[in-house]
């Protein structure tokens, strides 16, 4: 696993990126939108900064691509920008009814909402996509699946478990313990960039600098 955020987590196989996103849900369209871009952005430099060779993107997009929302254009637009494509019609190819991976709990209706998407020029290697629906699925979402005729190197040999321990945090010294936090908190450095910039800019530091921040706290 590379790294994950509160929207989205990412590992890399071989040359591919794969990354799994849960996007939110539209309730009002300035908050939505200010949300949608935010974590595109952050996907975004997340790829610019794989230098891998393709992606493949899954999970609850909470977006019905044929549907005329907001959210539709912008993951659209963020799709075209790195050569994506959605595998929707690979899962639905044959279908006779609609075909449902959300489901309303009153069992009155439905959509299609939980996506693959990937680079082009992986779309041929896809060997199957379909959506699972089995009656052991308690959840109001039906599970989609992806096959890809994909090689990963193969991993090297396992070895065998290291002793493990746990900090046990009722055992602490608690004062100790606020003291040195307040120490080594109050020596970070805080940038003018990082206490002015605002939620969704295209500072392309800001996210660098969090992460420097958040490494040097858990250092």
């Amino acid at each position: 696993c590379i790294t994950k955020r509160e929207r989205f987590i990412y590992i890399s196989l071989g040359a591919g990126l794969f990354v799994n996103v849960y996007l939110p849900v539209y309730y009002g369209a300035t908050e939505y939108e200010e949300q949608i871009l935010c974590i595109l952005q952050d996907i975004r430099a997340v790829l610019l900064n794989s230098n891998l060779q393709f992606v493949v993107i899954g999970g609850d997009f909470n977006v019905d691509f044929k549907r005329n929302v907001i959210g539709n254009q912008l993951l659209r637009d963020f799709m075209q920008s790195f050569d994506l494509v959605l595998c929707d019609e690979a899962a639905t190819a044959g279908a006779t009814t609609p075909v449902l991976t959300y489901c309303c709990p009153n069992g009155l209706g439905g959509s299609f909402i939980d996506y693959f998407c990937l680079s082009r020029s992986l779309y041929s290697d896809i060997v199957s996509a379909s959506v699972i629906d089995t009656g052991d699925n308690l959840s109001d979402h039906l599970p989609i699946s992806i096959s890809l005729n994909y090689h990963i190197c193969p991993l090297p040999e396992s070895q065998p478990d290291l002793p493990t321990t746990r900090l046990r945090w009722d055992r602490a010294d608690l004062g100790l313990y606020y003291d040195f936090t307040y120490e080594r908190l109050a020596a970070l450095p805080l940038t003018n960039d990082l206490q002015y910039c605002i939620e969704g800019c295209a500072c392309s530091s800001a996210q660098s600098t969090v992460d420097w921040l958040c490494n040097s706290i858990v250092d």
